[in-house]
């Protein structure tokens, strides 16, 4: 999923996980290397509005 995560900072990046109906959030840990978690109901108001509809149509 990483590798279609996307974001405006390459420090965070997000994408949707369908399996388990949750945002995943990815951050840089260094220069070639992502920790993803998933993102419960109150964090994924981190998630910008922009990127929930990008993912959507990416999604779609």
């Amino acid at each position: 999923m990483l590798l279609k995560a996307i974001g405006t900072d390459l420090r965070v990046l997000y994408f949707f996980d369908q399996t388990h109906n949750q945002y995943i959030e990815f951050k840089r840990e260094s220069e070639n290397t992502y920790h993803g978690f998933h993102l419960d109901a109150i964090d994924e108001k981190r998630v910008p509005e922009e990127i929930k509809m990008m993912i959507k149509e990416l999604m779609s």
